[in-house]
């Protein structure tokens, strides 16, 4: 990771490149928040049923889909490690 992030997840929820704020969308807090929180790769599928539990699968897929497509014109990617089953903060991200 090029750039240095850190979250506050205490109080107000937020994120920081190095030491701008980032405004991320709802959704995006949400996942973030919930990935520093488990600090261990999680299954996707487990992470769908955490942040949208009563939609079907295909749908949860896709919003999960949707939200990690909308950190990167933030600037924000490198907050995740992803993988096609995986999914976790980043090691370098501060919390």
């Amino acid at each position: 990771m090029s750039e240095e992030f850190s979250l506050r997840l205490l109080g107000q929820f937020t994120v920081y490149r190095g030491e701008e704020p980032v405004d991320l969308p709802p959704a995006c807090q949400r996942l973030i928040a919930l990935l520093a929180v488990k600090r261990r790769p999680v299954h996707r599928l487990w992470v769908c049923a955490m942040l949208w539990p009563h939609a079907q699968t295909r749908r949860a897929i896709a919003s999960l889909r949707s939200t990690m497509w909308r950190l990167r014109p933030v600037g924000a990617d490198p907050l995740l490690e992803i993988d096609p089953q995986y999914i976790a903060l980043a090691p370098g991200v501060w919390v």
